[in-house]
């Protein structure tokens, strides 16, 4: 493959429009050697390296349960459950009190600004502000989402604060 590359490179190219289309299908078959040479295979989903986050609330929940009533960590980390991290939630519910509630979930829904109606209602005005021809940049919806944190009264990072916008 290589040589028919160098000899595409070197043909005589009689007009300009020619050499363009040989240094156009020189470059798209280096594409194609190096593509021939990782495997040829391009895709489509991503094959994930690690576990990290795949477990349900529901099943954090029950093997909690099951430690709770005198399981070891170990039998019941196998039911579809990280041993480390059930070792932190079993942890975190016994420092917390009998009657208060403890989200076993995901450390990103923990410090999750707005709920899903807030964030649904900002997708859909920005929608709307598209289709009217006003379109926000980042920056801008930046901006807006600080000013409707602020008129909600919800608790935001301090860096929010510093910028005056999320």
């Amino acid at each position: 493959m290589k040589p028919l590359a160098v000899a595409m490179l070197t043909l005589p190219a009689s007009s300009y429009c020619e050499a363009e289309w040989y240094e156009w299908s020189a470059f798209h078959l280096k594409l194609f050697i190096c593509f021939k040479k990782s495997g040829g295979i391009m895709v489509r989903h991503r094959k994930r390296k690690t576990d990290m986050w795949l477990f349900s609330e529901n099943d954090m929940r029950a093997a909690v349960d099951l430690v709770s009533k005198g399981m070891s960590l170990r039998q019941a980390a196998a039911k579809n459950v990280n041993f480390g991290t059930l070792f932190r939630y079993v942890k975190k519910k016994a420092k917390a009190n009998e009657g208060s509630e403890i989200l076993m979930c995901p450390k990103y829904n923990s410090r999750r600004i707005f709920t899903n109606e807030q964030e649904v209602a900002l997708v859909s005005y920005l929608v709307q502000c598209a289709k009217m021809c006003y379109r926000l940049n980042t920056v801008e919806t930046r901006r807006l989402a600080f000013e409707i944190v602020q008129h909600n009264g919800l608790e935001i990072p301090l860096c929010w604060l510093e910028k005056k916008m999320a």
